[in-house]
């Protein structure tokens, strides 16, 4: 078994996870901030110094800061999706069929589905213009590395009900099949070669024999 980690995840994992800890930070300051103020001042309070005297500052979130701490907890789990489930995203390569290994499932590609394997580029596929703000930062350093196409006669069944919560430019936009941009598209294209040419052998041996001998000869055999 080989396994190939998709880019295209890897980069929008790190793209997103960084943004999620900033804001995750920011917040969690502003909500030590404000409980720090609230503190202080009930202290003040409570030893009749008056507020004035400890608690100068005005809180910045107010009457929402317990808002923000259940907020925080949501980001944690979101930083941890993008972290380590999103980044899992690979193709897997077995004897008996491809797995493409996507954040919430596996899908199973049969050997049989693939029509050919090349190199290519996303720019092949995709104009520049084509691409959204959020698909250009992805490929930001990919767009115009070599990749491979795995060009397939269909989808499973499986794979065409994820199609919409995957990224778009997973699919080539001219023809039928994966974009695969991966860190060694010449390995990943010989292992696939490799994988595909063994499994027909493996299925024409499994394949009963046409016996082409003449009826005469196939009776003087017995």
């Amino acid at each position: 078994m080989k396994k190939h980690r998709l880019l295209v995840f890897e980069n929008m994992s790190r793209r997103i996870r960084w943004k999620l800890f900033a804001l995750w930070f920011i917040l969690l300051l502003l909500a030590v901030y404000d409980w720090l103020m609230a503190s202080m001042s009930s202290i003040g309070n409570s030893l009749a110094l008056g507020e004035s005297a400890v608690y100068t500052l005005p809180p910045i979130l107010g009457d929402y800061w317990l808002y923000i701490w259940i907020a925080i907890p949501a980001l944690i789990l979101f930083w941890i999706y993008y972290t380590f489930v999103v980044t899992r995203a690979a193709l897997i390569i077995t004897p008996q069929y491809l797995i493409l290994q996507i954040p919430h499932r596996k899908v199973k590609i049969s050997y049989g589905r693939i029509d050919t394997i090349i190199s290519t580029q996303m720019a092949e596929h995709y104009s520049y213009k084509e691409l959204t703000g959020s698909e250009r930062r992805i490929l930001k350093k990919t767009f115009r590395q070599t990749c491979s196409f795995l060009e397939l006669s269909s989808f499973p069944k499986a794979l065409e009900q994820q199609r919409r919560r995957l990224p778009r430019i997973l699919f080539s936009n001219r023809r039928k099949g994966l974009l695969l941009v991966v860190d060694n598209w010449l390995q990943l294209n010989r292992d696939l070669e490799s994988a595909r040419t063994q499994w027909l052998q493996a299925k024409q041996k499994l394949e009963p024999q046409e016996d082409d001998r003449s009826l005469a000869a196939r009776i003087l055999n017995l």
